[in-house]
């Protein structure tokens, strides 16, 4: 299952994600939630926030902190799209 995510820095700058398997295996590692509970609507922010966090670690042309609590830090806010559509907001990218 892939999520796109539409990330907005406190600078500005927008990031269009969207999740890999490895992504989300590590976010059910980490939390010990599962696809289930998204179908179930069992999502909070801080779950969008990690996925954005893991997808902008991944991401080779931002310079992105290591540390979670750091690069909450930068954010302006986290939005979840449709996965199968690279641009969610129908904004240009």
């Amino acid at each position: 299952m892939l999520i796109a995510l539409k990330v907005t820095y406190a600078d500005g700058e927008v990031s269009h994600y969207e999740t890999s398997p490895a992504v989300m295996v590590e976010w059910e590692n980490k939390t010990g939630k599962s696809a289930g509970d998204m179908a179930n609507g069992k999502l909070g922010f801080a779950d969008l926030c990690f996925w954005a966090h893991q997808c902008a670690l991944r991401d080779k042309s931002r310079k992105t902190p290591l540390e979670m609590k750091q690069y909450l830090e930068t954010l302006k806010n986290v939005e979840m799209g449709e996965a199968d559509n690279p641009n969610p907001q129908g904004e240009d990218l």
